[in-house]
């Protein structure tokens, strides 16, 4: 996969709510986003691009997450925070996932 493929499969972040709309969870409010991922119907990975700071809780083991330019494995109840300027996540190739968080 060369550089270009991926930074064009990077989701840009610019509010929290970008990211609720991509995988599909409702927009509650416009400055705060709370995602239930065990509510969502499904959910796929995102590799994003961080306008906002984020916190997300893992209910799972997560493995290979990026984050700046290392990857990491988020076990049961781990907090991941993210903040403007970095990219994180996991590329989207399509699949589909069942997460709890």
């Amino acid at each position: 996969m060369t550089y270009a493929h991926i930074m064009s499969k990077i989701l840009k972040v610019h509010n929290v709510n970008d990211y609720a709309r991509y995988i599909g969870a409702p927009v509650l409010h416009e400055f705060v986003s709370v995602i239930h991922y065990d509510e969502l119907e499904h959910c796929r990975h995102s590799l994003n691009n961080y306008d906002v700071y984020g916190l997300f809780i893992a209910d799972e083991t997560l493995e290979q997450l990026t984050y700046g330019l290392t990857q990491y494995d988020l076990h049961r109840h781990a907090l991941m925070c993210v903040s403007p300027g970095q990219i994180g996540g996991k590329a989207d190739i399509g699949e589909e996932i069942q997460t709890k968080g």
